[in-house]
């Protein structure tokens, strides 16, 4: 909403152009209607505006000087004469003033539309200029312009929303200290960065229903969907806009609590948030634990570990409260663990990044396993993690036209298939199923493009499809297209 000065010294004048304004530019605000260049001038020393619009004949100051007077002291305002005047030299002093038109009396309403059509553009592309820092600003808790703020969001309410894809990636609280707008043409609400690339604050002005902003969040989060952890929270009904920083607060920390490994949901920010204590382990699971460590009987350990999984997996348990009892076991297994040489911020490292890209507990806590009690690893110990997932990466572009699987990608490197799992949710973002599944379309576009006589069944034949259906149909899943579709279209990547 922008704010407009009215000013002419007939009343029966600014009746019309405010009449005007209100049926035919609902963007703009009347903040003022004044009778002569004085009170305008008297506003714009206590207040600000967008937009003057001026009748130039008038007692005492002219709107002429009026104009050249406003745009010394408001550079940015957009300014529109108004006259009965068609005199050149009328005309010449509003191009020295510098205004955005000139309109005789009577005033046309389609030539005024036109006029306003304009200046609202040039008002929009300023305020998208300023947007970005303005929001930065906010959301920091930096200094904020309110008068911009009312100017950029207007005193209507807001839904808010934040999204976070996959774990979580740290055990303490984080503030967010940057934003920026994610560009974002086919969503219909705003986007923003948040405290991570994974992290999206989404804000949108209620003009419709609020199940349908939650519905189109849910679309657009679940267009991942190689992530199997996903959550949202959604501000629980509309508020003003300058809420938003408190929603955002308060929605990260009941995102902290709330996260579960392998779960994809989304929740509603309550008025009240109660921090829960976090369970922990049985002091006799504890000293079970101890006791079969003590006498080496590793099959009841991983036993145990599954079982945990299994317990948290029902329970839907949040990562940071399985963070916590993971605590408990190391802080068990560690003497042992020190007598084996091994280093305690290493171990670390190791199970914060377990957590970061686990799929599932049952996964977390296998991995889990292996990392503190399983030493039969070869190529494991031999190789770095990177290393590992290139020896991957080299073995299935070399083996993609046979019918390979996970499993047989893990016999060959000697790791297992949670941990090559994890590697390529690490280092590709992905999963091997979709990499596996890309690579071989890629490598079928490009037969396509080298040999476009060849037939669909040799080009599925050569990437690893024994049946050219269902080629097809995987073709179409990827890119909207059949084979055929795409091919006839050869400015399609």
């Amino acid at each position: 909403m922008y704010k407009v000065i009215l000013v002419d010294d007939e009343i029966p004048a600014l009746r019309y152009l405010q009449a005007v304004f209100e049926k035919y530019a609902q963007e703009f605000h009347i903040a003022a209607l004044c009778h002569n260049a004085e009170e305008a001038l008297a506003y714009l020393a206590h207040d600000d505006a967008d937009l003057l619009l001026t009748d130039i004949s008038m007692p005492g100051m002219d709107g002429i000087t009026l104009a050249q007077q406003v745009r010394r002291t408001h550079p940015d305002m957009r300014i529109v004469i108004v006259s009965g005047y068609a005199e050149f030299e009328y005309a010449q002093g509003a191009i020295q003033a510098a205004v955005d038109d000139y309109i005789l009396k009577p005033v046309s309403i389609s030539h005024m539309t036109t006029t306003l059509d304009k200046i609202k553009a040039h008002l929009d592309n300023a305020s998208a200029d300023q947007t970005p820092a303005l929001l930065k600003a906010m959301l920091t808790g930096a200094p904020v312009d309110k008068v911009l703020l009312q100017r950029l969001f207007g005193s209507g309410n807001y839904l808010f929303a934040l999204v976070r894809w996959g774990n979580l990636t740290s055990v303490h609280e984080e503030e967010l200290r940057s934003t920026a707008i994610v560009p974002s043409p086919n969503v219909p609400f705003h986007v923003l960065t948040g405290r991570c690339r994974e992290e999206q604050l989404l804000y949108v002005r209620q003009e419709t229903n609020s199940m349908d902003f939650y519905a189109a969040v849910k679309a657009y989060v679940a267009q991942h969907t190689d992530c199997a952890t996903w959550t949202i929270v959604f501000s629980r009904s509309a508020a003003p806009f300058e809420t938003f920083p408190l929603f955002v607060r308060r929605a990260q920390k009941l995102l902290r609590n709330s996260v579960v490994i392998g779960r994809r949901h989304f929740l509603y920010l309550q008025p009240t948030q109660k921090d829960n204590a976090p369970p922990r382990i049985p002091n006799n699971s504890l000293r079970m634990l101890e006791h079969l460590q003590e006498n080496g009987n590793k099959k009841l350990i991983k036993d145990m570990f599954i079982t945990l999984a299994t317990d948290w997996e029902n329970r839907q348990m949040p990562q940071i409260h399985a963070y916590h009892m993971v605590q408990q076991l190391l802080h068990t297994l560690m003497p042992t663990l020190v007598a084996q040489s091994i280093s305690q911020d290493e171990m670390m490292h190791s199970i914060l990044e377990l957590f970061t890209y686990a799929s599932s507990y049952s996964e977390l806590m296998v991995e889990l396993y292996t990392l503190l009690l399983d030493n039969n690893l070869s190529k494991d110990k031999k190789h770095s993690p990177e290393e590992l997932y290139t020896l991957a990466l080299d073995y299935i572009h070399e083996k993609y036209v046979e019918p390979i699987s996970i499993s047989s990608v893990c016999s060959e490197i000697g790791i297992s298939q949670t941990y090559l799992s994890r590697l390529f949710r690490k280092y590709g973002k992905t999963s091997f199923q979709v990499f596996l599944t890309n690579l071989r379309i890629d490598k079928g576009k490009a037969l396509m493009r080298a040999h476009p006589d060849m037939r669909l069944r040799d080009v599925a034949a050569c990437v690893g499809y024994d049946d050219p259906s269902y080629f097809s149909k995987v073709f179409r899943q990827k890119t909207g297209l059949t084979p055929t579709q795409w091919s006839e279209q050869p400015d399609i990547p």
